[in-house]
């Protein structure tokens, strides 16, 4: 199933359910293989027993999160959109799906509905391992969408409150194109220039591209 090869992994996964039919893990497999191979009524059949046997344990709306990761991997969004909303109508706190659909959105070109799922998980859940990523994705939607205050008070929390990010100076460089695009030229160059005086381990921004805005801000 890993290496792709869904079709000798279908037989495999049959086998172990007609020895074990309340095999959970098997069973949720063999609903993922049939989405995979477009077996569609094969798919919903397996689902809908999942769903109606008494004895299944498993989280159904990790599956089909796991599904919906699938796809996102491969750029397909659309599915994967399909597969999260699902997961989320199931259980609106999954927040792995609540993460996943707003990274998906946002590749999407969707910002103003990517950015209602990181709010959601910002507003609600600001002890949870994606309230940091939650924080940067969504200054940057509010970027994009030119709602640049929005933008610098989302931004400046990340900075403020996760110093030992890999992202950090990934936000600082995000904050000072924020300030620039305020016209607020002593902040841009302020932020700008604190970036440049830091090492530059995964940093994506050449120190070029960095200078131009610092120029065009004096």
């Amino acid at each position: 199933y890993i290496a792709g090869e869904y079709q000798e992994a279908l037989s495999l996964f049959r086998k172990t359910v007609n020895i074990n039919p309340n095999y959970e893990k098997a069973r949720m497999l063999l609903m993922r293989t049939y989405y995979h191979l477009d077996q569609m009524d094969e798919y919903l059949a397996e689902r809908k027993r999942i769903t109606e046997n008494v004895n299944f344990t498993g989280d159904l709306e990790r599956e089909l999160y796991q599904v919906a990761y699938d796809f996102f991997s491969i750029k397909e969004y659309t599915v994967a959109l399909e597969k999260l909303q699902e997961s989320l109508d199931i259980n609106p706190d999954y927040l792995e799906s609540r993460f996943l659909i707003a990274e998906t959105w946002y590749q999407l070109g969707n910002y103003s509905e990517a950015n209602i799922h990181y709010q959601y998980i910002i507003s609600n859940y600001s002890q949870s391992e994606y309230y940091a990523d939650s924080l940067l994705g969504s200054g940057w939607c509010y970027f994009l969408s030119e709602d640049y205050r929005q933008a610098e008070n989302c931004l400046k929390l990340f900075i403020d409150n996760f110093p030992q990010s890999s992202f950090y100076q990934e936000a600082l460089y995000k904050l000072g194109r924020t300030y620039f695009m305020q016209e607020d030229y002593h902040k841009t160059i302020e932020t700008l220039e604190s970036l440049i005086n830091r090492e530059f381990e995964q940093q994506k921004h050449s120190i070029s591209e960095i200078n131009f805005f610092i120029g065009q801000s004096y």
